[in-house]
């Protein structure tokens, strides 16, 4: 299944400046069988084809050790008047030779695609932010999408 165009020039790590506001969110199931949902930036995810993601979380998370445990996710991204829901297996991937910021890393496939858009109503915004200190966080998602793109 493909990402729409859309979606992977969200995920494709240029331009963050213009998209730190932009939050995602991630969807795991615990090892007791309960949902999980984080928040996820721009600056964790990349999409390395239509089909591929990378994703780099906090390690000991509940979400890494959801994704190492049970490799299956759900993203849900608000972005372009619409909704994307993304099915995803997921696996670990190993750490890079030098690591800058310490997270754990996963390789996500895209299962399906669903894309959602109201037709009695504009889709305006999902979850956003605003960044305390906007070079400083932007620096380190630049460095963390290398680090994902160079495993």
């Amino acid at each position: 299944m493909n990402l729409s165009n859309d979606t992977v020039t969200l995920l494709n790590g240029q331009n963050l400046e213009n998209k730190q506001n932009i939050v995602m969110t991630l969807h795991s199931i615990t090892s007791s069988g309960y949902p999980h949902t984080c928040m996820l930036s721009v600056g964790e995810i990349i999409a390395i084809n239509p089909q591929t993601l990378r994703i780099a979380l906090w390690p000991e998370t509940q979400t890494s050790l959801s994704l190492h445990e049970i490799g299956k996710a759900n993203l849900v991204i608000v972005n372009n008047h619409k909704v994307t829901y993304l099915e995803l297996d997921t696996k670990l991937l190993p750490k890079p030779e030098q690591e800058t910021y310490v997270r754990t890393r996963f390789e996500a496939i895209v299962k399906s695609v669903k894309e959602d858009k109201a037709k009695y109503a504009d889709i305006i915004s999902g979850i956003t932010i605003a960044l305390h200190k906007p070079e400083d966080i932007l620096n380190r998602w630049k460095v963390t999408l290398n680090e994902l793109l160079n495993v």
